[in-house]
């Protein structure tokens, strides 16, 4: 059986494009998860009658809040990057489609 090189080069691509996609709404959802679990951490990891924190627990603190947020966007998180990607997906232009790149998909609305 002999294949093609180039459809299997353009599969390939494709697939390597998906998942580059899908890892960056996984980033974009770690990043928010961050932004909301940060001031978590900062208001629930103090010592109540302590005036001083050790030297880099803040640092610490914050890496740990990364790595959280990182874990748990890569098993699912909240659902943000499951629901960015299939919008993107819906979103998307075939390839060599005539469509007109500045033209809102539809299903969009609102003002722009």
């Amino acid at each position: 059986m002999l294949l093609n090189p180039i459809s299997s080069l353009t599969s390939r691509s494709q697939g390597s494009e998906h998942s580059r996609v899908a890892k960056a709404t996984q980033d974009f959802e770690a990043l928010l998860l961050t932004s909301l679990l940060a001031p978590l951490e900062k208001s629930f990891s103090a010592v109540p009658g302590e005036s001083s924190a050790p030297a880099g627990s803040e640092d610490y603190g914050y890496m740990g809040v990364q790595a959280l947020a990182s874990a748990l966007a890569g098993t699912g998180g909240l659902g943000i990057a499951r629901l960015v990607l299939r919008q993107l997906k819906s979103t998307e232009v075939p390839e060599g489609s005539s469509a007109n790149p500045g033209r809102i998909p539809t299903g969009i609305s609102g003002h722009i």
